[in-house]
């Protein structure tokens, strides 16, 4: 009799840990609340003749921020239609600058600009392998 209260005992121990430690791994996976469309947006870019924008992807909060350089206000506006095509759900912040503003120059070398278009061209590479 007392063996068998042990066993119990023992195997609701064993029950309580197992679920707990369930509960702990499903907590820290949790997912973000918008799918990863960084590939796909850039696949889009590119098909476009847009591959010189650089993007950003929050996932949790459903923003992607396009950055860089484009030749026209018309290939500003097409990116963000192309981005949105690609990225259903997301919001699209658009800080795109028109080359004939007078943009062109005003980021330096080593600037954010050009660290992002490292990193940028660095994902590109890597998922084309």
């Amino acid at each position: 009799m007392k063996r068998m209260k042990r066993a119990n005992v023992l195997f609701g121990s064993i029950l309580g840990i197992a679920a707990f430690a369930l509960a702990v791994l499903f907590s820290s996976c949790q997912s973000s609340a918008h799918p990863n469309v960084k590939t796909a947006v850039y696949r889009m870019l590119d098909d476009n003749s847009l591959s010189d924008i650089v993007i950003a992807e929050d996932r949790d909060s459903g923003v992607i921020t396009l950055n860089g350089v484009v030749n026209s206000p018309d290939q500003k506006t097409k990116a963000v239609t192309v981005v949105s095509q690609a990225a259903p759900g997301y919001t699209i912040a658009n800080q795109l600058q028109v080359e004939h503003a007078g943009i062109v120059g005003v980021v330096q070398p080593g600037g954010d600009y050009a660290s992002a278009k490292m990193n940028d061209t660095l994902f590109r590479m890597s998922t084309t392998l």
